[in-house]
């Protein structure tokens, strides 16, 4: 599929009904992208956004929506052509109304030479996260 028949699709990403019930999904990728902070510098990528809710029915947005089996998500992250890492952290506060959960994306382009130190790092622990995950043995 195509971008151009993403963008015609016509999802129920919430309790709506009527008139509301449906929504192009390019639509509302533009509607939650209004609703995010963006920050970008050479080599990193920031994105926040607060809990998305619809503003009639009040119910919480996904981040993933499914068209014909490919999963399509509603936050779109430009991601480079070399190779990254994306780390997703997420904030849970308490009010009157529940929990609300807001979220941060931070894109880590691992070609950029301006954070070479920095991605040095990474790459190390990396390397030890996932002989730790292929580790067969026991820690004792």
């Amino acid at each position: 599929m195509d971008e151009g028949e993403v963008e015609e699709h016509l999802v129920n990403p919430c309790n709506c009904k009527g008139t509301s019930e449906y929504v192009h999904i390019n639509c509302l990728q533009d509607w939650i992208s209004s609703k995010t902070k963006k920050k970008v510098n050479p080599g990193v990528a920031c994105t926040y956004w607060k809990k998305l809710c619809c503003e009639v029915c009040k119910v919480s947005l996904p981040d993933l929506v499914n068209i014909e089996n490919q999963g399509i998500q509603m936050i779109p992250i430009q991601r480079p052509e070399t190779p990254y890492i994306l780390l997703e952290r997420v904030f849970t506060e308490k009010s009157k109304e529940g929990t609300d959960n807001a979220k941060m994306l931070v894109l880590l382009d691992l070609m950029d030479q301006t954070h070479s130190i920095k991605l040095v790092s990474i790459r190390t622990f990396l390397s030890k996260l996932i002989n730790f995950m292929n580790y067969k043995g026991s820690w004792t």
